[in-house]
């Protein structure tokens, strides 16, 4: 899992959460590797009397197919260990798709002009750019669309399909099938391939007796579980409370939205927020000088 790192650009994510989502697969390649070594060690043992169960296959053949009650009876999706890898699969693979859908979008404000050639004089002259400035701070209008709060929207959406949902409906899938018993009681049939039995119980007018078996691995599996569902909510929290930070701060201040003031400040954290500048000049400047508006008069000017 840690190999998908590779693969999500990294600035679609501010240091924050880049750190956040490097412990989110950190976790998920631990788990998935402890759940592995739990499933490959998973056995029902039953121990049957040497009076009834007269060789060795009889009591593996017993074994075997209790072993698959308890996983149709406890396990009614699949092994666990797969139901992990596709909890944190899909939700790292959710998260590729949103980090490559506003990659380039982000990468417009963080990367510097290329240098420009004096096309008048006919030589290779050029004009070095200005260290401080992007691509979009040095031609606003050229990157100026009216798709402006894309990065935005794609994100709080990205936080919500790709992180709240899928991390809270896995929780709750796992909260109402975590239950891993270490003692089961197998049913077996006296006319089956083997009448042998464990502490044999035989169920009055039926042709059914008991086995009772130990499964050692039920309590790991629960406390592994109950880890998964740990990790999952706490970073669905953290997500919910980035979330509410998000709406708030766009509630507060709708420049905060804008493509290029969610990237430059919340993504690529290249400065402080434009509205507290602009505070600062008002609380400086009397409006008798002039009066700055939020979005610097662009919308006086585009008329």
């Amino acid at each position: 899992m840690e190999f998908c790192l590779k693969f999500i650009p990294r600035k679609s994510y501010n240091t924050v959460g880049w750190l956040s989502l490097i412990l989110f697969v950190l976790i998920s390649v631990v788990i998935i590797g402890i759940t592995s070594d739990f499933e490959s060690k998973a056995t029902l043992q039953c121990n049957p009397d040497k009076t009834i169960a007269s060789d060795l296959s009889t009591r593996k053949y017993i074994e075997t197919q209790c072993f698959l009650k308890y996983s149709q009876e406890f396990y009614p999706f699949m092994p666990l260990n797969l139901v992990f890898i596709i909890n944190f699969g899909l939700v790292l693979v959710l998260i590729i798709i949103y980090a490559y859908t506003v990659k380039h979008r982000v990468e417009i404000f963080e990367e510097k002009p290329r240098e420009t050639v004096n096309g008048d004089q006919g030589q290779g002259e050029s004009q070095p750019p200005s260290d401080n400035m992007s691509q979009a701070a040095s031609d606003p209008n050229k990157y100026r669309s009216a798709n402006q709060y894309f990065v935005f929207t794609i994100y709080v959406l990205h936080l919500i399909i790709c992180r709240i949902l899928p991390l809270v409906g896995f929780a709750v899938l796992l909260l109402s099938s975590m239950k891993f018993p270490t003692q089961f009681h197998c049913p077996w049939r006296i006319n089956s391939k083997s009448i042998s039995n464990v502490n044999v119980t035989q169920t009055q007018g039926r042709n059914v007796s008991i086995v009772d078996c130990t499964y050692p691995m039920g309590s790991k599996n629960e406390k592994v579980s109950a880890a998964v569902i740990t990790v999952n909510l706490l970073f669905a929290t953290e997500a919910f409370i980035e979330l509410a930070y998000l709406l708030w701060s766009s509630w507060k201040d709708r420049i905060f939205v804008f493509n290029f003031e969610f990237c430059c400040v919340y993504l690529l954290r290249k400065r402080k927020r434009i509205r507290k500048v602009i505070n600062k000049i008002r609380e400086n400047v009397s409006d008798k000088v002039f009066y700055l508006y939020d979005d610097f008069g662009e919308t006086a000017l585009s008329h």
